[in-house]
């Protein structure tokens, strides 16, 4: 938008030899005022949208001071794996380098609240060896202001699926006098490390991790802690009867799966589901916690379906591990989600494209020898 300013400056400069100089200021007036135009209609936060960091750049995150602990983009290693690009942002302690800011002034910028943005959710990994204390900080109209939640994040923890509710109510005021009018006109968005709710971040020696940037409305799943949270932008394409918009953690709307009891669920028994989807050419990808530890492996047992389903009622089967052991009165812990078209490589936490995310705790007792209950603990 520079560029543009300077094209139309000199435009005027030429124009000098004919047109009276007192019209001079006219055009760089209007040169202004049609790069602000353009700049207020190329970047505007928008539900939905995604900054994953697979086109190599930073994608409009930066620091107040460019230099060595700037964010770059690296392009593998992501919570997808290894060509999973991620943005890797650092801070020395130090002066200016000191703290762990990272902003944009770009795509999340606007009015979030005519474009229904409630909820950002996004993938962190503290890559340093000190307690990172994560929340978002926004200025705009009516000031500055910085999330009363948090994310707090251990060092060697991995990459962690989290989520900052944007709402008026989750904003501590940070010398701004309207949160109403910040997010009617959002100017920047930082991601910044402070154990308490401000605007500026606190020195550090870090380095962290970010990927799949996502504004909502998004579907979650029921599910958080230990199991890891996941996320879908919404679609035309969903389990069983809708998916609803989420600000979080939700067991809304889960009717999507319903279990078949005419076998035992006893291990090494082949059991089924009915799964409804809205329109078919998706998979339908399962992750159940057979020996109740706390987590979804991305593997055999625990990745137990991953099947294309056609529009509507889907019997899928499988067979219980001989493996699996759980206790009487311990709900088995399961996750299904659909995306829009085939997913190449499904993960059981994080961000999913287009569809929908249900979690169930399905409930046994001993004299069914392991034969699920048809009551779901919410």
């Amino acid at each position: 938008m520079i560029e543009l300013s300077l094209v139309c400056q000199r435009m005027a400069e030429e124009e000098e030899s004919v047109v009276d100089r007192r019209l001079r200021p006219t055009y760089l007036i209007l040169a202004v005022m049609l790069s602000g135009l353009l700049m207020a209609t190329a970047w505007a936060a928008t539900a939905t949208q995604v900054d994953d960091f697979q086109d190599g750049t930073t994608q409009g995150w930066q620091q107040g001071n460019p230099g060595t602990d700037s964010p770059t983009n690296v392009a593998g290693g992501g919570p997808a794996g290894a060509d999973d690009h991620y943005l890797q942002d650092a801070s020395d302690g130090i002066a200016t380098g000191g703290k762990l800011v990272m902003f944009n002034q770009d795509q999340w910028t606007g009015n979030y609240t005519a474009a229904g943005i409630e909820v950002i959710a996004l993938e962190m990994a503290n890559q340093g060896s000190t307690n990172l204390v994560m929340r978002l900080a926004m200025d705009g109209a009516g000031g500055q202001f910085a999330t009363g939640s948090e994310v707090n994040l251990a060092p060697g923890s991995g990459w962690q699926a989290a989520y900052f509710d944007v709402r008026a109510s989750n904003w501590v005021a940070s010398g701004g006098s309207s949160i109403d009018d910040t997010l009617a006109a959002a100017s920047t968005l930082r991601l910044l490390h402070n154990p308490n709710p401000d605007w500026r971040g606190t020195n550090i020696v870090a380095t962290i991790g970010v990927d799949n940037i996502t504004a909502g409305p998004l579907d979650f799943g029921q599910l958080d802690q230990p199991y890891g949270l996941a996320w879908h932008t919404l679609s035309n394409q969903y389990l069983g009867s809708s998916s609803d918009a989420d600000v979080g953690p939700d067991s809304e709307n889960n009717d999507g799966v319903v279990r078949d009891f005419s076998t035992r669920w006893a291990p090494g028994n082949t059991v089924g589901v009915t799964v409804t989807v809205a329109n078919g050419g998706s998979n339908v990808v399962a992750w159940l916690d057979w020996n109740g530890d706390g987590q979804f492996a991305n593997s055999a047992p625990e990745l137990t379906l991953n099947e294309t389903v056609l529009a509507g009622s889907n019997y899928l089967t499988f067979t219980v591990p001989t493996s699996a052991g759980y206790d009487e009165g311990d709900p088995l812990k399961a996750r299904f989600r659909v995306e829009d078209g085939p997913s190449a490589n499904p993960r059981p936490v994080g961000l999913g494209r287009g569809g929908e995310v249900e979690d169930y705790a399905w409930l046994f007792v001993a004299r069914d020898h392991f034969l699920y209950l048809p009551a779901i603990v919410r």
